[in-house]
Formats: C-alpha cells, sequence, structure tokens
C-alpha cells in the first residue's frame, strides 16, 4: 500500500471527456515555436475569472517563479516581513535574493500582530491567506494593515478555491501595494503544469515585468490553463467535492482520541498528537506506506503533522491506518513503539 497525502495536491483525475479535450489541445499545440511571451490570451481568461483587468495580471512557472519575481522586484537585498509558520518557500527566495528575512511569529490562536510587520520595517511582506500548514485564513483587516507599513504586502491565495472566502482582490482597486499570488496547482489540478499568476495594480505588475524571464511560461503550460479557464464548472465541481470530504476528514481526526485536528479552509488539515512524538507517528505512517507531511527540527511546527485532503476512500484508509497505530498496543507509548528504519528524512520544502 502507498497513499500519498504530503503535498497538498488535488485528488481528483480529470474525467475522461474532459482528459480527451485537453489532450487534443495538447496535442494541436505548435512546439517548434516559441510560445506567446505575453501570454496574453491566459492573462486575459485569467482576468475574467479574478474580475480585474488583463494588465493586472501576470503569469509564472509556478506559484514559486511569481515569489521569486516579486522578491527580485521589490526587495533585491532589502527586508522581507513573512508571517508565518508558513511556506518556506517565502524566506528560501528572499534569502537566496540577499534579503533580510523577519518572521513574525503566530499567536496560539494563529493569528498575528500587524504592528510586528509595521515594526519591522520591510520592502516586502509575504502572507499567506489561507495560510500553509496552519489552514486558517486571517480576517482581511489584518492583511490591510500591514500595509501601513510602506511595503508591497504579497498575499498567497494558493488554496483560496478551497474556501467560501472572495479573496483579497476586491482591495486591489483601492490598495496600491498589494499584490495576489495564486496557482493552478491546487484546485485546477494542475500541480504538474506548473502555472501560477499574479494580481496586481499596473504599477506593480509592470516593476515584475522587468524580471520576468523571456517566455517564462511554455505553450503547452499555457493551453492546458486555459482549457481549465474554459471548463470552471468542473474546477468548481472538484473544490466543492473536497471541501465536503475535507470536513469528513476533520471529523474522522476529531474522534480518534489523543488527536487534535484544527478547522482548516484550505485541502488539508493540520493536527497534533497528544500523546506521543510526531516524528515517530509519521514514522510508523510511513512504515505502512502513509505518507504525510512532517517537520522535523522546526521550531514550532515540530509538534504538528499535515494530511493533504483525499479521496474518501483514500481518507478512510489513512484514518484507520492512523487509529490502529495509535491504538494498537493500548497506552500513550503506542505510536512511540513503532518501528524506527532510521532516516524518514523527507527532503522537500512545505507544498
Amino acid at each position: 500500500m502507498r497513499l500519498k497525502l504530503d503535498a497538498n495536491e488535488n485528488p481528483i483525475p480529470l474525467p475522461k471527456e474532459a482528459r480527451e479535450g485537453l489532450t487534443e489541445r495538447l496535442a494541436s499545440t505548435e512546439l517548434s515555436r516559441y510560445p506567446d511571451g505575453e501570454a496574453w490570451e491566459l492573462r486575459r481568461a485569467l482576468a475574467r475569472y479574478a474580475g480585474v483587468d488583463i494588465r493586472q495580471v501576470l503569469v509564472g512557472n509556478g506559484g514559486d517563479e511569481v515569489i521569486f519575481m516579486a522578491c527580485h522586484a521589490f526587495a533585491l537585498g532589502g527586508r522581507v516581513a513573512v508571517v508565518g509558520p508558513t511556506f518556506e518557500m517565502y524566506e528560501d527566495a528572499a534569502r537566496s535574493l540577499g534579503a533580510e528575512v523577519f518572521t513574525v511569529q503566530l499567536d496560539g490562536d494563529f493569528l498575528f500582530e500587524p504592528g510586528e510587520v509595521i515594526a519591522a520595517r520591510p520592502d516586502l511582506v509575504f502572507i499567506c491567506r489561507p495560510n500553509n500548514p496552519t489552514g486558517n485564513l486571517y480576517p482581511p483587516q489584518l492583511v490591510l494593515e500591514c500595509l501601513r507599513s510602506g511595503a508591497v504586502v504579497f498575499v498567497d491565495e494558493a488554496y483560496i478555491e478551497f474556501s467560501l472566502d472572495a479573496g483579497m482582490s476586491r482591495f486591489l482597486a483601492s490598495e496600491e501595494r498589494l499584490m495576489i499570488g495564486r496557482t493552478m496547482s491546487k484546485a485546477f489540478g494542475l500541480a504538474g503544469v506548473r502555472l501560477g499568476y499574479v494580481l496586481a495594480p499596473e504599477e506593480l505588475v509592470r516593476r515584475l515585468e522587468r524580471v520576468r524571464q523571456p517566455y517564462n511560461v511554455g505553450c503547452l503550460a499555457q493551453a492546458a490553463g486555459l482549457f481549465m479557464l474554459e471548463n470552471l464548472p468542473l474546477v468548481e465541481s472538484m473544490a466543492r467535492r473536497i471541501r465536503a470530504w475535507r470536513q469528513d476528514l476533520y471529523r474522522g481526526l476529531q474522534a480518534i482520541d489523543g488527536i487534535e485536528a484544527y478547522p482548516s479552509e484550505t485541502n488539508f488539515i493540520l493536527f497534533r498528537p497528544l500523546a506521543c512524538d510526531p516524528d515517530l507517528l509519521w514514522r510508523a505512517l510511513r512504515d505502512k506506506g502513509v505518507l504525510i507531511r512532517r517537520y522535523p527540527g522546526h521550531q514550532v511546527l515540530r509538534k504538528y503533522l499535515r494530511v493533504s485532503v483525499g479521496t474518501p476512500e483514500e481518507n478512510a484508509l489513512f484514518l484507520k491506518t492512523l487509529g490502529e497505530i495509535l491504538g494498537g498496543v493500548g497506552d500513550k507509548d503506542s505510536c512511540g513503539r513503532a518501528k524506527d528504519t532510521g532516516d524518514g528524512s523527507q527532503g522537500q520544502a512545505l507544498s
């Protein structure tokens, strides 16, 4: 058995008709020619989807490139504030470009104090909303308060489609330093394609354009993105199903003695084993073929584990295996007695 629930991927395969339509679209793409360097057709479709002007959209080779472009354009060798714990790529990208990074720590309710962001005097701020890995949505006012720092505030909405929240794009018209990053890897099911995008005021988009690499999004990625945007009812259906499965998974985790699960607005759930070591529990699950996310050595997150929402069958198997491990010996040390095969290193950033 191998159950992969560690990367926040969309577990729903495209239905046969959509798969055939996408295959036909990709097959008709002219691979001997360079792609549209400005990605006009894709940007036009994304603008319609997000309810903004096409000049407020920029596309990237996955959300990671968008993050790097933001660091390059607004904080090269400067100061970056990161609200965390969160997606590790913000700090990695900033440091690789010579920026000094300040982390504003979340409190026990997974919220933060905007005054700490302002006090850091950053050039660029990263806020993930809903946050990875805590899964919660910060109130919009907390995010908007950070704009008082004078910095560009990058709000990562990679998981916004799994929430019923409208997102922060509604504030773009009034906030000239607000930038929103999104991806087609999650709800759109295109993680393997690598396609991200930015929504921002025109001036910020122009500054990003100065550091964007030529032809940064290939023709196959543009074609796949366009196809999914032309099939939004399918995307919305997948998101609804994942939200329902998330609630079932959350209830299942709550029902297991020794587990504290946290509500989520994403396609994953953070949970904490109360009576055993998280690392040993992760290894026990791994030994049974179940992969979830752990955070060994992290000052805050080492107490937690994160599981992606799978299909109902995958979720049921995960819960069954977790319950067996925790209850197998009958005392609080049961998962601590799981076989330790040694290495167990995961070797990946927060996904």
